[in-house]
This record gives C-alpha cells, sequence and structure tokens, in this order.
C-alpha cells in the first residue's frame, strides 16, 4: 500500500458496521447485553449506584440504550460539577467509577475479537489494490477495536499525534476519533486510598505488552483498578504494581464534546489527531469510503467535521457501503454530494466491486 504524501488520498472511514463484517462484533443495539456479561456487571454493580432500588447493570440491559444509560451517568458523574470546584457526592462518584469500569469493560469484551479470515482476506486483497492506483490510504475510525490493526499487520500502521507520532510515510496512519482500547491512561495510585500519587496522564500505546496487561474487579473501598501491569520487581520476580492503565475511549455518550474536549487531561490528545486527520483529508481527498458507518444520533459532532473536510476538498467521489434498506442519516446529510450509495454490506461490496 502507497502511504499518504503529497498524493492523492483515498480514505476508509469505518463504522460500527465495517467490524460487525469483519469480525462479528455485535453492532450498537446488541452491544449492551454482550458486554455486561455476568462477570463484568459484576465491575459495574460494584461502583454503588443504583437506581430504583436495582442494580445499575440491571437498569441498563432493561433500558437497552447504551447511549442513553451512559448519557445519564455523564449527568450524574459530571453535570453538576464540571468546574471540579466542589466536593463530590456520593452518587457523583460511583457514576464516575461506573464509567471508568464500563470503559474496561467494552475493552475486555473487544480485545477478544478477531477478524474473519474469508471476509478479513477479501478485505486486505482489496486494500492490495490501492498500492497500484498511485492513491495513498487514510484510515479513519469510530471504532474502539483493533480489527483494522490486525488486518493492516504489526508495524504496518501508526496513530498520528498519538504518543509524539507524526508523519510516517511508510507506515498507514489509522486516526481513531473516539479513541482504542490500546490507548491507555497511566495513573499511579497511593495504596490503599483514591488519591492519585500523580494527576499527570500520559498515553500509552501498549499493544506490544497487552499479553501483560489484566483485568481485575475493583477492590472494597477503593477506586477502580481495572488494568494492572504486571513488570518485574527489584527481586526479579513478576508482581503487581500500584500502576494501572485505564482504555482511552470516549463512551458511547451524547455529550462526547465534553470528552474530546477537556476529559479530564484527553485536550492534549484528541484536539491534535482531530486535526492531523483533516489536514490530510483537506490536502488531497479523492474518494472517501464510508463503510458501515451511518452517523448515529450520538456522533452529531462528527456531521459538521466531515461536512467542513468536504466541502473544502477538491470534488471528491463519496461511496458509502450499508447493510439497511433505508437512508441513514449520514446519506442524507451527504446529498448534496451525490454519494454513491450501496445498500448490500461490506462483504457483497467486496465480492461484487473487486
Amino acid at each position: 500500500m502507497n502511504r499518504p504524501s503529497d498524493k492523492q488520498v483515498t480514505c476508509l472511514f469505518l463504522g460500527s458496521g465495517a467490524s460487525k463484517a469483519l469480525a462479528e462484533i455485535p453492532i450498537q443495539r446488541d452491544f449492551m447485553c454482550t458486554v455486561l456479561n455476568e462477570k463484568r456487571s459484576g465491575w459495574i454493580d460494584g461502583c454503588g449506584l443504583e437506581i430504583g432500588g436495582r442494580g445499575l447493570s440491571s437498569w441498563m440491559l432493561e433500558v437497552g440504550d447504551i447511549e442513553r444509560c451512559m448519557s445519564y451517568l455523564h449527568n450524574v458523574a459530571y453535570g453538576n460539577n464540571k468546574s471540579q470546584s466542589k466536593k463530590l457526592s456520593e452518587n457523583e462518584k460511583s457514576a464516575r467509577k461506573s464509567i471508568v469500569n464500563m470503559r474496561a469493560a467494552i475493552a475486555d469484551h473487544l480485545r477478544k475479537f478477531k477478524p474473519e479470515p474469508d471476509i478479513g482476506g477479501k478485505f486486505k486483497d482489496w486494500l492490495s489494490k490501492f498500492g497500484k492506483k498511485n492513491s495513498s490510504l487514510v484510515f479513519i475510525t469510530t471504532n474502539y477495536d483493533l480489527i483494522l490493526e490486525n488486518l493492516l499487520g504489526e508495524n504496518q500502521y501508526y496513530y498520528p499525534e498519538i504518543n509524539g507520532n507524526n508523519c510516517k510515510t511508510d507506515l498507514s496512519p489509522i486516526y481513531k476519533l473516539h479513541g482504542s482500547i490500546n490507548w491507555l491512561e497511566k495513573r499511579w495510585w497511593l495504596e490503599g486510598t483514591e488519591e492519585l500519587k500523580s494527576r499527570k496522564k500520559r498515553v500509552a500505546d501498549v499493544s506490544d505488552i497487552s499479553d501483560n496487561l489484566v483485568f481485575e474487579p475493583p477492590e472494597k473501598n477503593k477506586w477502580p483498578c481495572l488494568i494492572r501491569w504486571k513488570e518485574y520487581n527489584e527481586k526479579g520476580a513478576w508482581g503487581e504494581t500500584f500502576k494501572t492503565y485505564n482504555p482511552i475511549l470516549v463512551p458511547f455518550f451524547y455529550q462526547k464534546d465534553d470528552w474530546l474536549g477537556d476529559g479530564g487531561g484527553w485536550n492534549k490528545i484528541f484536539p491534535s489527531h482531530w486535526e492531523s486527520a483533516k489536514k490530510i483529508l483537506e490536502k488531497g481527498l479523492t474518494h472517501v469510503y464510508f463503510l458501515g458507518y451511518g452517523l448515529p444520533p450520538a456522533d452529531h459532532h462528527l456531521m459538521s467535521w466531515l461536512l467542513n473536510i468536504l466541502q473544502k476538498a477538491n470534488n471528491p467521489r463519496i461511496t458509502i457501503v450499508n447493510s439497511n434498506n433505508k437512508p441513514e442519516p449520514l446519506e442524507k446529510a451527504l446529498n448534496g454530494f451525490r454519494p454513491r450509495v450501496c445498500q448490500c454490506g461490506l462483504e457483497r461490496f467486496l465480492k461484487d466491486h473487486f
């Protein structure tokens, strides 16, 4: 594959429908019941927030809409204390813990999925054809999973502006607009307390050491520490430290803007990542494929971002691939650009066209 440079740019924009097709990951409306299994429900309920006397996970499963549930948690956790100036109530503390644990539950669920060999092979064959068309490939996704990374292969991609990564013309850029299960926030905790040794956080791309990361339920009366790094101690034996790693991913909120702009320090991560994607696309975009992405309501912040890019680009071609028989919001939003719409699904699209 050709990498981004000054030549023409083809963008593949992957949504949850792409991960469903490539790895059988449940799409959003089916996501809740698969994430909150018996083990992970305990992580959520252990945070102490109840609704009508019911455990939080039971209430979330009853509601069934993960965006509504997570948006409620956001409002409880941050709606009355945006300035961080006053002491948190018990409900605010429990809601914040629940959000941390839900992020960890999502990561624990998604890290087990791998691409299906048949359609994964067809997708890789399709990618290889772009190298023959003198077109650079840029990947953008709202997905947290690592399906795309698995298909591209080790040392074949990078995340621009994450971990100080800038332009690497020998690798394929992947822009993960809402974070990734292998972007981890590193913290140090004081033993037996909820206080941080340091409030400084940094992004750690630990995909290469993920086998040494373990998920654990929170200990009683402690802030959730669901990912702990196993490392050699001074005696040369494997042991757990008080360093913890929480997945950097913006959950299914309607209030994603609050997290992308600040999110407790994430303002040093996402704005530069998004800006890098914007600059590459505005400079040389010739074709964008939206694969399994329909612009869901909770992604309203993305509509203006996409429209600004497409209007500044030089009349790019647009192809929308989905598996719905009725128009998605994305198709309606981009109708003025005369997109080509394929409602056959990704697998049939690859078979029929490539």
